[in-house]
């Protein structure tokens, strides 16, 4: 059972919002009063495990139970929150959905939250174990009361502990290294004890991780002495990222992703880490399609006294909303590939009156490659971001059917016989003539090659268009004398291209 969606009602700021929940590890950022611990706590409170439960007599090593406390998670007011004012709704991979509302606390002025439309013994919850790390974890083990016990790990869970905290910590090496357990009223967790220190000396970062994986170990405990009772579990961390160093939060988050692979977790992590969320987002981009869902970051923003909420993958976009900036994107540029060098120049200097962001792949091949290519679905032509543009005597109308990044250039033919066709037919008072250079026209184009020549030998026809763009002014000369006289074909053209760039980089302008 997974948690896909939570769809709040209303909770003070946050009304009719819903956020997407990632399979394996969900990230919730925002700036501070966003209420992101409260959406913790939302995606956290209907969960526990019943006396009758087999596993509800065990307790985790980070301490407690396997259920989330109410006042770690929700400070209520008497006087904002009222019984009636908050509701909201989980989703689940079965199908199946949780209501919770709030009712009054029995004796109390203060709510409490409740399966809703329910008000029998135990209907409050949904069976599942939980476990939640607030910020009062973070309190030093130096400054707690806790004592060392007597609590015994197997060689496989001591092995798990250190070799995961040394590495997450970038620690090379320490001599002979023990695990205590650590408890006390404030406080359980786990910490190393070796030649150099004992378990008071841990600092802070390493008291931090040693909670988180004494939380992942009681996990793992669940999962390997109750095989058949136990099916998952949430582990929910308030500001995962706080007094470690930013490579150790990209290693914990690396390791999280991995434990909650294993044991069927779902985490809910808050962070105002950018270096961390920069991590986290790259990894995302390099998910395959069965990855998608995995990891989900929910971004949360106030605007107008009320909390929006979406699923925002883009660190760029995450990192302006949490400074307060405003980056301007670079457009996306289109990657061009084309039947030969003639069709790219065509290509630019029609380009100029259209103005799209493009970079052209080194390298060509021939019409039927492409177009062969394209057929097999072979898999560097079929990526999106990768534009055909084949010659205009190029049959595709069967492709265009099926794909929009394979296009014609306009004109019907070769771009040198396209251009050849347009001098040839030029009157010799045209104006273009002096625009290319004082002495150059009709007899100069068509000198050593013939417009017959171009016509009927494609050989010939390149080296026509070699010859002549010799001159720097030609080629746009040229093409603006064949965009004055087929502004119709080349309206029709740069409409394909522009469809083509919103599909691809513009996808809800396309829409």
């Amino acid at each position: 059972m997974k948690i896909t969606r939570i769809e709040i009602k209303n909770f003070r700021g946050i009304k009719e919002q819903t956020a997407e929940i990632g399979k394996l590890v969900t990230f919730i950022v925002g700036r501070n009063g966003t209420q992101k611990s409260t959406l913790l706590g939302m995606l956290s409170q209907t969960f526990t495990l019943k006396s009758t439960n087999p596993m509800s007599k065990e307790k985790p090593l980070s301490g407690g139970d396997y259920r989330s406390s109410f006042k770690e998670k929700f400070r209520l007011s008497d006087k904002f929150d009222k019984p009636g004012e908050h509701e909201w709704t989980l989703l689940f991979d079965d199908n199946s959905k949780f209501e919770i509302e709030s009712i009054p606390r029995p004796g109390s002025k203060t709510v409490r939250f409740w399966q809703k439309g329910k008000r029998g013994s135990g209907d409050g919850y949904k069976e599942w174990p939980v476990i939640f790390l607030s910020l009062q974890r973070l309190v030093p083990l130096a400054e707690t009361n806790s004592q060392k016990d007597d609590l015994i790990f197997s060689k496989e869970e001591e092995s798990f502990f250190i070799e995961n905290h040394n590495r997450i910590m970038s620690v090379v090496k320490n001599d002979s290294p023990t695990v205590s357990h650590v408890a006390g009223k404030q406080k359980n967790s786990l910490a190393l004890d070796t030649k150099e220190y004992d378990w008071q000396q841990n600092s802070s970062g390493q008291d931090n991780l040693g909670k988180i994986i004494a939380a992942i170990l009681s996990f793992k405990r669940l999962k390997d002495n109750y095989k058949k009772d136990y099916l998952g579990g949430i582990l929910v961390i308030d500001e995962v990222d706080a007094t470690m160093h930013p490579v150790a939060q990209e290693k914990l988050f690396d390791f999280l992703l991995k434990q909650a692979s294993k044991l069927k977790l779902q985490v809910i992590l808050t962070t105002h880490s950018l270096s961390l969320l920069k991590h986290v987002c790259g990894r995302i981009s390099h998910f395959k399609d069965k990855q998608a869902d995995d990891v989900k970051i929910v971004l949360m923003e106030k605007k107008d006294k009320q909390i929006i909420i979406k699923n925002e993958q883009n660190y760029s976009f995450i990192g302006d909303v949490l400074n307060l900036t405003a980056t301007v994107p670079e457009r996306q540029k289109i990657k061009i590939c084309t039947e030969d060098e003639e069709a790219k120049n065509f290509f630019a200097a029609l380009n100029k009156r259209i103005r799209l962001p493009v970079h052209y792949v080194k390298g060509t091949l021939g019409c039927d490659t492409y177009i062969s290519i394209m057929n097999q679905n072979l898999e560097l032509m079929l990526s999106k971001e990768i534009l055909i543009l084949l010659d205009g005597d190029a049959s595709i109308s069967k492709l265009r059917k099926e794909r929009k990044n394979i296009l014609k250039l306009p004109g019907g033919d070769s771009p040198e016989r396209v251009l050849a066709n347009v001098l040839y037919n030029l009157p010799d008072s045209s104006p273009y003539w002096q625009r290319v250079a004082p002495s150059y026209n009709k007899e100069v184009c068509f000198r050593d090659i013939t417009y017959e020549d171009v016509t009927n030998d494609r050989k010939l026809a390149k080296d026509w268009f070699k010859k002549q763009k010799k001159y720097p002014k030609w080629l746009n000369a040229t093409v603006t004398v064949w965009f004055e006289g087929n502004q119709e074909d080349f309206d029709e053209f740069k409409a394909q291209l522009i469809d083509y760039y919103k599909h691809v980089f513009l996808p809800e302008a396309w829409k």
